[in-house]
């Protein structure tokens, strides 16, 4: 996440252009210089080959970062000292059971102990994470460990036929227009990345039908960006049949789950099918949606466990950043959680794949007698009337479900929708539904599916 600077805003929009093309050409060094193409040819050699020996390698590398990690981290240090863990035991990926399981916030708080002694803190780049509040995590990253990432990225869109000269439209968190403008244009170009950047913030009912009449002034053939953005727009093209005139070729979404009725509602205005991935800026785990539209653990990048959570079916997503020895992370509790699978003998270099990906953790409401209620998101995929929907809650056993009305919308669907929560939730719990134009956002610009202060601080 970028921050913008407050004069960016009181620049024209002429200057302003030029302002995000001078960010891209920084940013495009910075993620593609030197050798990018050397990696990027790297990581699509290693997809070419068997799962036995993508294991091998991930394990291999795995085991060096470990050794790495205790002998240059403090906290590390002390953690193998402490528990009288030889790291040269650790070998394998089964073998991380031996150390505890890391939350977001304890390493939060303690920052400093994870940060590698052995890394020149003058040749790397800082990066942040938008946490709940907007507060997050900042921390160093490798120049290399930031190129693996894209290359990552980029061996899965190059799957799908996508590379790096396509002009697309971006739909992200990033501020590039004032708050306080009225008038179009919501969007700005970046010349160097070839794309434009729409405004996350500007996105309403009144406003909507300039981002679509300038997407067919300029046609770009790539969609990308968050889920809740892309599946607005697509909202109000199929509610008012104000649409594209001419025929995308690619949307891959990121950055947010991507949920049942944001899935149908893209598919039906734009007419593809929306491709994913999943990835964080801390780097414990990759996902990677194939050509055959199967998710799959990109096994080279992170070390990455399913661990059982206590929602039947369901795994938490802990991952070691095997490619960042600036800031070692060892069992990072991501917070999201999943079904998975394992593909057959002959299935390629990756054969772990996720089934579903059904939110966050942090993502439950709390019933009338304290327990927590998760997998919520299950509520809304029979719904394809409905545009986008949120849960909020400020006490126990109460709910408010806030909808955005889809096409063919009805009172029929509202009631359907009420039985389904109150099987979910228990009949004791109070549904109520509250009809809205758009969902809430957190500060980093996010959708969050549960919006909720009952049993829970902030």
């Amino acid at each position: 996440m970028t921050l913008t600077p407050p004069f960016y805003y009181r620049l024209p929009v002429t200057l302003q252009n030029a302002a995000v093309s001078l960010y891209g050409l920084w940013r495009e060094r910075r993620r593609f210089g030197s050798d990018f193409e050397k990696k990027l040819a790297l990581v699509c050699e290693r997809a070419a080959t068997d799962h036995e020996s993508m294991i091998a390698y991930r394990d291999n590398r795995l085991a060096v970062f470990v050794r790495h990690a205790a002998k240059t981290t403090p906290y590390y240090r002390e953690l193998f000292r402490k528990n009288g863990i030889d790291p040269n035991e650790i070998r394998t990926i089964s073998d991380l059971s031996r150390l505890p399981i890391l939350d977001k916030n304890f390493v939060a708080r303690n920052r400093d102990q994870f940060i590698s002694e052995a890394i020149d803190p003058n040749k790397v780049i800082w990066a942040r994470t938008s946490g709940t509040t907007g507060g997050g995590l900042v921390f160093p990253v490798t120049l290399s460990a930031h190129q693996e990432q894209w290359a990552t990225w980029w061996r899965y869109r190059s799957w799908h036929g996508i590379d790096r000269s396509i002009w697309h439209a971006t739909f992200t968190e990033r501020s590039i227009a004032p708050a306080d403008q009225t008038k179009p244009p919501f969007w700005r170009m970046d010349y160097v990345g070839r794309q434009i950047f729409f405004s996350p913030h500007h996105i309403s009912e009144e406003n909507i039908r300039h981002y679509i009449d300038h997407l067919n002034r300029v046609k770009p053939r790539w969609l990308t960006g968050r889920p809740s953005l892309i599946s607005e727009l697509a909202s109000y093209m199929n509610r008012t049949g104000h649409g594209l005139d001419y025929q995308l070729e690619w949307i891959t979404l990121g950055a947010e789950n991507l949920l049942a009725h944001q899935r149908h509602q893209i598919q039906r205005a734009f007419g593809i099918t929306p491709v994913q991935h999943y990835g964080m800026e801390e780097g414990v785990a990759n996902i990677s949606e194939h050509p055959d539209h199967t998710l799959r653990i990109d096994e080279d990048f992170a070390a990455v466990e399913l661990v059982p959570s206590d929602m039947p079916g369901l795994c938490k997503v802990v991952g070691t950043n095997f490619s960042n020895p600036a800031f070692p992370l060892l069992r990072y509790d991501v917070g999201d959680l999943v079904s998975a699978d394992e593909l057959p003998a002959r299935s390629g270099a990756f054969r772990r794949i996720i089934r579903t990906l059904d939110g966050r953790t942090d993502d439950f409401v709390v019933l009338r007698d304290g327990r927590k209620a998760i997998g919520l998101n299950n509520l809304f995929a029979p719904f394809t009337d409905i545009a986008s929907a949120q849960i909020t809650q400020t006490e126990p056993g109460e709910v408010t479900i806030c909808l955005v009305k889809g096409s063919g919308f009805s009172s029929e669907t509202e009631t359907k929708l009420r039985q389904a929560a109150a099987a979910h939730l228990g009949a004791d719990t109070r549904i109520d539904v509250k009809y809205v134009d758009t969902l809430v956002k957190t500060s980093n610009g996010k959708v969050r599916l549960v919006i909720s202060s009952a049993g829970r601080i902030y």
